[in-house]
């Protein structure tokens, strides 16, 4: 661009002095400069209103300026295009179909709505959505809340779209079927980088399935990302909130990826008001290739504490610190290199690994720690197959087994199947080096 304005310069520098020149020899302006030559290759449209005209013709050059906006650990690419305070400006920045950056400068309440979400609010590809606190002349360093009701909310993604520094709310008092808040398709991927997501619904006599974010692609996640479920029920009702469900067993490489200094929170608490029954539980991840390099916090708050960490049928490398506190840890397989703690913490025959023959292999760097608070249930499931190289460490704590509780250490590799529930291994392979971490 620079190189552009120097010869736009020199052009009009050499016929001022050919002007003046002519005044006094008659020597006569050099010929007009053509567009093409000088870059002006394009056409208005083409440019989307980004270029520069001409000033010898008709043609455009097509700016190629991206902006970097900085949001803590994440660099997003893209002009600011728009600046929006209210749903109606939000939605026109959106349908215009421009790629970049669309900030969200304070609260917006947005209409319920019922239908489709993915002929409504559908981000275009390279499109983002960031909370104006981003910035680093902001005023203020409070995330803008979106706040959705009805029977359908959020956003689906678009290729490369980024959701930033945003507070996302859902509400809702009916009984769909099935709600999705955040949906990244087929083939997609997506960033979201600090994140405060709340959904609280109150629920009656009616099965359903909430997804915060309902994944068939690949979605990154830097920052702190933040995910509270608050649910009611009254009567009988069987309900599950998946945190990220990533959808489609066909769909190839769909899963998540941690950033290594990103920290994922996840609460859930569920609330009774009536004599009726419950099943249903809060799940963090289900499904999916995902490889998680950050920090995973999971608790449940409810008096039943039915929180399911990683569902079966859920694959993770798991390198950065995690910490489960509810009925089930890992029911899928994992590959662990790092320190993961799980507490079951409900009498309700729950345990900390395995399911359906899953294997949980724990590297020479890995920590399994599991503290089993109640009697009734236990660390392993039956049929899981755990794997560990030398060095591995697997922790114990107990109710009811002063023997096996403990910190215990592999002296060389090895495979063991789990026959029965149980809260103990074979030892043969592991020397116990201490007490079970606090």
């Amino acid at each position: 661009m620079k190189n552009l304005y120097k010869i736009l310069n020199l052009s009009f520098s050499f016929c001022l002095l050919s002007s003046v020149a002519q005044a006094t020899t008659s020597t006569t302006c050099s010929p007009t400069p053509d567009c093409a030559s000088l870059g002006y290759v394009s056409t208005k449209t083409e440019c989307e209103d980004r270029g520069i005209k001409c000033p010898f013709g008709e043609a455009w050059y097509c700016s190629t300026r991206t902006d970097i906006l900085t949001c803590g650990d994440l660099d997003i690419a893209g002009e600011i295009f728009a600046r929006v305070k209210t749903e109606t400006e939000l939605k026109n920045a959106i349908n215009s179909n421009k790629p970049g950056i669309i900030i969200i400068e304070n609260d917006i309440t947005m209409s319920p709505f019922y239908s489709d979400i993915r002929t409504y609010r559908r981000l275009k590809n390279k499109q983002s959505l960031v909370g104006i606190s981003c910035l680093a002349n902001s005023d203020t360093k409070t995330k803008p809340k979106l706040t959705f009701s009805g029977h359908a909310g959020g956003f689906v993604l678009g290729n490369n779209s980024v959701l930033s520094d945003l507070a996302i709310d859902y509400y809702y008092d009916s009984v769909p079927q099935l709600q999705s808040l955040i949906i990244n398709e087929t083939g997609r991927s997506a960033q979201l980088n600090n994140l405060d997501i709340t959904i609280e619904t109150k629920l009656r006599d009616s099965p359903t399935s909430i997804w915060a974010i309902q994944n068939l692609g690949d979605v990154t996640l830097f920052g702190e990302i933040n995910m509270n479920a608050l649910k009611q029920f009254k009567g009988d009702a069987i309900d599950f909130f998946f945190t990220v469900y990533n959808d489609d067993a066909s769909a190839p490489d769909r899963g998540i990826i941690q950033d290594k200094n990103s920290t994922l929170n996840i609460t859930y608490n569920r609330t009774g008001t009536g004599p009726g029954s419950f099943i249903g539980a809060g799940v963090g991840i289900s499904g999916g290739d995902n490889i998680l390099h950050g920090t995973i916090n999971m608790t449940s708050s409810d008096k039943d504490n039915r929180l399911i960490g990683m569902q079966y049928q859920t694959s993770a490398i798991l390198s950065g610190n995690v910490n489960i506190a509810g009925s089930y840890g890992i029911m899928g397989t994992a590959i662990i290199s790092s320190n993961i703690r799980i507490t079951v913490s409900n009498d309700y025959n729950s345990f900390g690994v395995g399911r359906y023959k899953e294997e949980i292999t724990i590297t020479k760097s890995g920590q399994l720690l599991i503290d089993v608070s109640t009697p009734k249930s236990f660390a392993f499931a039956q049929d899981c197959i755990i794997k560990y190289h030398s060095g591995a460490k697997i922790g114990i704590n107990t109710v009811d087994s002063s023997k096996i509780n403990g910190l215990w250490q592999a002296n060389k590799n090895g495979s063991q199947t789990v026959s029965n529930n149980t809260n103990t291994l074979n030892w043969t392979d592991f020397t116990r080096i201490g007490d079970f971490p606090n």
